[in-house]
Order: structure tokens, then C-alpha cells, then sequence
């Protein structure tokens, strides 16, 4: 294993025992809601933005999934935090293309490139993005 792979996995095992910004509660009507579900393995998450003035005011999700699930979705919110819709679909965009040859993720999400390899850990990864694909769509 490489020194930037050991990083990484620690990185992820930290938001996934630590996730940032992680619900219980239902989010407020006020908040942009998506889900992002696979129900072949049981990740279920779900993504809320709170968006004024044009940027993301408040960020978080609820649900439940693997480590990878998890710990993705919380450096979603986490990295979304502050941002301008323009800049999460810019982002959005990164990752949805993450893998190509030619793509690299930002430093704040680099630590999923330990999943990179793996498709199926892969699919893990993305579902708290999918569901924010949804939320950019749907605005």
C-alpha cells in the first residue's frame, strides 16, 4: 500500500466514525433534498442544502451506509459548505467524471482516490454525490 493510499483510508475512516454535518432529523421545507439509495446493499442517504443569497448556508445528510457511503457524503457536505451553486456544480461535475484519465478531484476529496480502483466501492462513493446531482437539476 502507497503512503497516499494509508492516508487516504485514514482520512476516510476519520469522516466515517466522524461524519461532518450528519442529521437525524428530517430536514426543514426550506432545504433542497435529495436521496441517494442502493438498495442491493442498504446505503440510503439522503443530502439537504440550505441555499441563501445564492450560496450554500448550511449543509448536511442523514441515513445510513458502509464506510465508503458514509464517508463520502460527508466530505460532500463538508466541501459544500460556503459554496455558490455555480461552484458545487462545477464540483458535481469533477466527481460525476472522476476516473477518467484525465480527472483528478479536488485536494479536499482526494482521499477517495484509495476507491478509485474499485467499481463497486466506487458506486459507494458516488451516492450522496448522485442525489446532489439530482438537487443541481432540480434548481
Amino acid at each position: 500500500m502507497s503512503p497516499d493510499n494509508a492516508l487516504y483510508k485514514e482520512a476516510l475512516l476519520d469522516h466515517y466514525k466522524n461524519p461532518r454535518n450528519h442529521r437525524k432529523e428530517p430536514f426543514e421545507s426550506s432545504y433542497l433534498v435529495a436521496r441517494g439509495r442502493n438498495p442491493r446493499c442498504g446505503d440510503d442517504v439522503e443530502v439537504g442544502l440550505l441555499i441563501e443569497n445564492g450560496q450554500v448556508s448550511d449543509s448536511g445528510f442523514r441515513g445510513r451506509g458502509c464506510s465508503i457511503c458514509i464517508a463520502s457524503t460527508s466530505m460532500l457536505v463538508e466541501t459544500a459548505a460556503g459554496s455558490t451553486m455555480d461552484e458545487l456544480k462545477q464540483l458535481y461535475g469533477q466527481v460525476a467524471s472522476w476516473g477518467e484519465a484525465s480527472t483528478d478531484l479536488p485536494n479536499t476529496l482526494e482521499a477517495l482516490d484509495a476507491v478509485r480502483s474499485s467499481p463497486s466501492r466506487k458506486k459507494c462513493a458516488m451516492l450522496g454525490w448522485n442525489a446532489l446531482g439530482e438537487i443541481l437539476d432540480s434548481s
